[in-house]
C-alpha cells in the first residue's frame, strides 16, 4: 500500500502542466519580463529623457526667474463692542453682517473707484476678507490683498476706503445705540428721583402711623428695595454707555516682508521633480508608440 502511495504521488508530481497552469506560469513570467524589459527600453532613450528633462527644467528656470514677486498687503480692523447685562463683551455687529457688507458693497466700489483712478483693470484687484473670533465677539477683521509692488499704493487706497466705510457705518449705529441708552439712562435717574422722594414722604409717614403695607413689609423697605433695584439698573446703564466701543482700524494697510507663495527654492525644487517625470513619461510614451508601429508593420493584432 505504502509503495502503491508512493507512486502515485510520483505519478501526479510528473504529471505534465495543464493549459490553464501553463498560462498562469508564463503571464506570470511575461509580466516579470514586461517590466524589466519596459525600465530596460525606456533607459535605452536616454537622450530623449536627457533632452525632456533640460527642455522643461529650463523652462521652469526661467519663469521662476522672471516670475514677479507677489506681496501681501493687509490692513486689520478691530470690531464695535460693548458690554452685555451679563458683564462679557460682545461684539455690536456679527461676523456674518460685517463680512458681507465688505464683500458686496464697500470693497466692490473701492476696486472699482482705484481702478478707474489708477488705470488697472479692475478684475486684477481682488481683496479677500477674514474673521477672527473669540466666543460671540468678532475681534478683528482682516482685509488682504495679493500683487506686484506696482500694486502696492492701490491696494492700500482700496483696503483704506472699505475700512473706513466700515468705520463710518459703526459710527452712525453706534450714535443711535449711545442715544437710545442715553435716553433708558434719564428714565431711570427720573425714577430713582420718584423713589428717593416717596421714601422721604413715607418716612414721615412711618412716625405718624405705623407705616407698613397689608404684607407686614414697612413702606420704608419697599422703597429702600426699589431703590437698591433702580441703582442696579443705572450702574449697568451707565457701564454699556461707558464700554462702546466704535470699530476702529487697528494696523493701516502693511506689505508683508517676503513675497507670498512658495520660496524660490521650492519651486525649482518641484521644477526638477516635474522634469524627471515628464522626461520619463515621454520615453515610455515613444516606447508605447514604437511597439504599436511594430505590431501594425508585422500586421498582426
Amino acid at each position: 500500500m505504502t509503495e502503491e502511495r508512493n507512486a502515485r504521488g510520483s505519478e501526479t508530481s510528473h504529471r505534465p502542466d495543464t493549459e490553464e497552469t501553463a498560462s498562469f506560469k508564463k503571464g506570470r513570467n511575461d509580466d516579470d519580463l514586461d517590466l524589466v524589459d519596459l525600465g530596460i527600453a525606456v533607459l535605452r532613450r536616454w537622450r530623449l529623457i536627457l533632452v525632456v528633462f533640460l527642455v522643461v527644467m529650463a523652462l521652469g528656470i526661467i519663469k521662476t526667474i522672471l516670475a514677479v514677486p507677489r506681496y501681501s498687503y493687509s490692513t486689520v480692523i478691530e470690531m464695535s463692542s460693548w458690554v452685555n447685562e451679563e458683564g462679557r463683551s460682545i461684539s455690536i455687529e456679527g461676523a456674518a453682517s460685517a463680512t458681507a457688507k465688505l464683500t458686496n458693497a464697500y470693497i466692490p466700489h473701492a476696486t472699482r473707484q482705484v481702478a478707474r483712478s489708477k488705470g488697472f483693470p479692475a478684475r486684477h484687484l481682488r481683496v479677500t476678507v477674514t474673521t477672527e473670533t473669540k466666543g460671540r465677539r468678532v475681534r478683528t477683521i482682516t482685509l488682504t490683498g495679493k500683487g506686484p509692488l506696482a500694486k502696492e499704493s492701490a491696494y492700500n487706497q482700496i483696503e483704506t476706503l472699505a475700512a473706513n466705510e466700515l468705520i463710518r457705518d459703526s459710527k452712525d449705529y453706534i450714535g443711535r445705540l449711545r442715544k437710545a441708552l442715553q435716553s433708558s439712562l434719564e428714565q431711570a435717574e427720573a425714577n430713582m428721583a420718584v423713589i428717593k422722594g416717596s421714601l422721604k414722604t413715607g418716612g414721615r409717614i412711618s412716625r405718624r402711623g405705623n407705616g407698613r403695607s397689608t404684607l407686614g413689609i414697612s413702606s420704608d423697605s419697599l422703597l429702600i428695595l426699589q431703590m437698591q433695584a433702580q441703582q442696579q439698573q443705572l450702574n449697568q446703564l451707565r457701564e454699556r454707555i461707558d464700554s462702546l466701543r466704535l470699530t476702529r482700524m487697528v494696523t493701516p494697510p502693511i506689505r508683508s516682508v517676503i513675497p507670498a507663495g512658495l520660496p524660490r527654492s521650492i519651486r525649482l525644487f518641484l521644477t526638477l521633480v516635474a522634469a524627471l517625470f515628464v522626461s520619463l513619461l515621454a520615453a515610455a510614451f515613444a516606447n508605447y508608440v514604437a511597439a504599436i508601429r511594430r505590431r501594425i508593420s508585422r500586421g498582426g493584432p
